[in-house]
């Protein structure tokens, strides 16, 4: 069933719910002792307190299922955002990373002359980046997109701390920019200096060139937009904040 098809809302479980069904039979004398003791334990708190759905295992199954199939993602259909979180993932490096061989590497029981194969993934990983952004360095330490976002406010913090500009306080963010960029430099102690979009949905230059000042710390956006759209003038948006 495609996702077009499984445009149906699915009712709650409690909707579903009927009298005396049960998804669990106890399989032995000890599971029966077991689920006595707990419903002892509980006391007070009644299941039908509890307002709990009866249901088949086969219905539970079928509607995890169903929701699934309403779930939209990569797998489904394109995403045209500039998001971090549903990018393609080949299926060939799921299989890799779902390898023995990487999952039971132990980041601190593992002696260091036999973790030198993972320390080269993640060496040439970091070098790969490097060259493809032009950067100096590079770090795999931030596990998400939102993570990333408060290393790299934290790093511009840093910066100009280092330089004696602590009165560099503000961070511009186009309005078309991820839902958390204002929340990463709000947390890295930043004051969000919002950037409006212009009529064909990209950072709006005059807006820019007017919300920089002396106390401009750096700027925040994303590209692809979360419009979809591919900031086309980068490199003077980045010209220009520079």
């Amino acid at each position: 069933m495609s996702f077009r098809q499984a445009s149906w809302e699915e009712p709650l479980l409690l909707e579903y719910s009927g009298e005396n069904r049960t998804g669990f039979m106890p399989v032995s004398e000890s599971a029966e002792e077991l689920i006595s003791k707990v419903k002892k334990e509980l006391g007070s708190i009644a299941r039908e307190s509890l307002d709990l759905p009866e249901l088949s295992e086969l219905e539970v199954v079928r509607h995890f299922t169903r929701l699934t199939q309403q779930s939209y993602g990569v797998d489904t259909g394109p995403v045209p955002l500039g998001s971090c979180t549903m990018k393609y993932n080949p299926r060939l490096a799921w299989k890799i990373t779902l390898s023995e061989l990487l999952l039971d590497v132990h980041p601190v029981l593992l002696e260091e002359e036999v973790a030198q194969g993972i320390l080269e993934i993640m060496y040439e990983l970091q070098e790969w980046f490097k060259e493809l952004t032009g950067m100096d360095e590079c770090s795999l330490q931030p596990p998400a997109g939102a993570s990333g976002e408060l290393a790299g406010i934290l790093m511009i913090k840093k910066y100009h701390y280092e330089h004696e500009r602590e009165y560099k306080n503000e961070i511009l963010i186009p309005d078309s920019a991820h839902g958390s960029n204002p929340a990463s430099a709000s947390m890295g102690g930043f004051k969000v200096v919002r950037i409006p979009t212009d009529s064909e949905g990209q950072v709006d230059l005059e807006a820019l060139r007017h919300s920089i000042s002396k106390n401009t710390a750096g700027i925040m956006l994303t590209n692809p937009n979360t419009l979809g759209l591919f900031e086309e003038k980068i490199v003077e948006i980045s010209k220009i904040v520079h």
